[in-house]
């Protein structure tokens, strides 16, 4: 993508607001100069600026909204591991048990996993620690 201007410049807004709302610069609070994280947060934005397709997140903006599958949780033939956080906006962990409950209605193995962490949708990404133990527990029960 081309860089400094035009699209990059967008992308890079766009995961700048995304991950303030992840808490991001509470995250390294204490840790290092308020500066320091400004520039970490700047820095780290570019660079998913410089991975991330932008067509891709019309896509995914799409399917949120307009794909549902809620009628064929039936065909479901893998195993889940289903991980959300208590404070994701996006995909809140209240709707976890409800969704794993409908799959498993539907015929489906699914453990679902609670993260509790001020981090959000960001927490998966940043804290490891809260969810890969269960995940290592259910990939060696498959």
């Amino acid at each position: 993508m081309q860089k400094r201007g035009g699209l990059w410049d967008v992308m890079t807004r766009i995961r700048i607001r995304t991950l303030l709302s992840y808490q991001f610069m509470e995250k390294f609070e204490g840790q290092m100069p308020r500066r320091d994280v400004e520039k970490l947060l700047h820095e780290t934005s570019a660079e998913w600026a410089d991975e991330f397709d932008p067509m891709s997140l019309i896509v995914l903006n799409s399917a949120i909204g307009d794909f549902d599958v809620s009628d064929r949780l039936d065909r479901i033939r893998a195993r889940f591991f289903y991980v959300l956080c208590d404070t994701d906006e996006f995909y809140p962990a209240s709707i976890g048990q409800g969704v794993a409950e409908e799959m498993r209605a539907a015929g489906a193995e699914v453990t679902f996993h609670e993260v509790r962490s001020h981090m959000g949708h960001y927490s998966t990404s940043v804290e490891p620690e809260k969810w890969v133990p269960q995940a290592r527990a259910f990939l060696a029960g498959l």
